[in-house]
């Protein structure tokens, strides 16, 4: 007796209980001429014998191939002739093959449980199950804040800095830095919030996402991770991020892991932020959400503000900016805390133009005296006198 399992999105594995072999089937790919092929490892559980037995690039569709493989496993593997093996091969490759080219079940909506409300893994920032995107100029704190959003997530501290974390697994797929680095920023960030680092785990990339996606999934499945944070985008896509084709690649993959996502990327240089994520229009297009992260800070200070401005969203509508100032303590030329605080991104003079119009005129009027609080919430009655303030 055989059993099919399907661990993770595009591994397929026949276990063989009675005959102590697993055979596994990832990295499948079918051709134009409906040709599948995928790589087979098969292992033997048996007591007292070896694991490994084979491993190979193998035609899933092909008699000959199927042929070739029965006759090689049968003339190297001990205690089993070519009418068992070549059961195996035959019932385990069919039964792979109807289910990738199965695919996903067509379900009914209406009997489908959802949320009355929307669901986030950091509200108001990441929208659960769903790709996230936050882009800026390099140099602006990017990595840090996203890195700060993975700390809120591992270890939950309720309504920091107005973030409302679900607590789950954190995994850093990094194509810019290293673990030593990553390990170290980590600690900072945790120590401003007063705890020990969390468990967060990484994982060194440099293979596109796309082409590396069959291990990333494993990752994904080994580390239990509900929140996957991708740096950054340029790297991890492969090619030229103006590419549709290998921008609708990077997303595809992206959207098998089935996980929260936060994607960092980068704008175009000179851009002054105003031109969205660098690249194809999909950058903008294909996440959920999209924010982007500006940045003000002067020459030799050792903290900067931050501004966070919401430029896309299907699931809801636009959060309003939000600010934070990001202090540094250093020892030796070395982070050794990082301390975020939530600030008004009104009261940051380099994020003025990015406000919303209505609050770009209350300043204008309240600073150059034309009105005060009082006259402009007789003119803007929707607005609390608290948000005036």
């Amino acid at each position: 007796m055989s059993e099919l399992k399907n661990p993770a999105p595009g591994i397929y594995l026949v276990e063989w209980s009675l005959h102590y072999l697993s055979l596994k089937v990832d990295r499948l790919s079918e051709d134009s001429r409906g040709n599948v092929a995928g790589e087979v490892t098969i292992k033997s559980s048996a007591p007292g014998s070896p694991e490994h037995i084979h491993q190979a690039r193998q035609s899933l569709t092909s008699s000959n191939g199927r042929r070739d493989l029965v006759r090689y496993l049968s003339e190297h593997q001990q205690g089993w002739g070519k009418e068992e093996w070549n059961e195996i091969i035959e019932v385990s490759f069919v039964k792979v093959i109807n289910a990738y080219r199965l695919g996903e079940p067509v379900v009914n909506l209406s009997e489908v449980a959802f949320s009355e409300s929307l669901v986030f893994r950091l509200r108001p920032l990441l929208y659960e199950g769903q790709p996230n995107l936050l882009y800026g100029q390099g140099g602006i704190a990017k990595s840090y804040f996203a890195a700060y959003c993975g700390c809120l997530v591992a270890t939950p501290v309720p309504n920091h800095n107005g973030f409302d974390p679900e607590s789950g697994g954190v995994l850093i797929l990094d194509w810019e830095t290293s673990k030593e680095e990553l390990a170290q920023r980590i600690a900072s960030i945790a120590a401003g919030l007063g705890h020990s680092a969390p468990n967060i785990h990484y994982r060194f990339c440099f293979q596109p996402l796309a082409t590396d996606i069959v291990e990333i999934q494993r990752a994904v499945v080994e580390t239990k991770a509900d929140l996957v944070i991708v740096d950054s985008a340029g790297p991890a896509c492969g090619g030229e991020p103006e590419n549709a084709g290998v921008t609708i690649a990077f997303f595809r993959a992206l959207r098998s892991l089935r996980k929260t996502t936060l994607v960092i990327a980068h704008t175009a240089k000179n851009s002054g932020g105003t031109a969205g994520p660098f690249g194809s229009v999909y950058w903008m297009n294909l996440p959920r959400s999209v924010w982007e992260i500006k940045k003000q800070q002067e020459v030799g200070e050792d903290s900067l503000q931050i501004g966070l401005f919401h430029r896309k969203v299907n699931l809801g509508r636009l959060h309003p900016p939000m600010g934070f100032q990001l202090t540094f303590k250093t020892e030796h030329d070395r982070t050794v805390a990082l301390e975020i605080k939530s600030i008004k991104a009104a009261d940051v003079p380099a994020f003025s133009s990015d406000l919303p119009t209505w609050e770009q005129l209350k300043l204008k009027l309240l600073e150059e005296g034309k009105m005060s609080v009082k006259m402009l919430h007789g003119t803007l009655p929707h607005l609390s006198i608290e948000n005036i303030r």
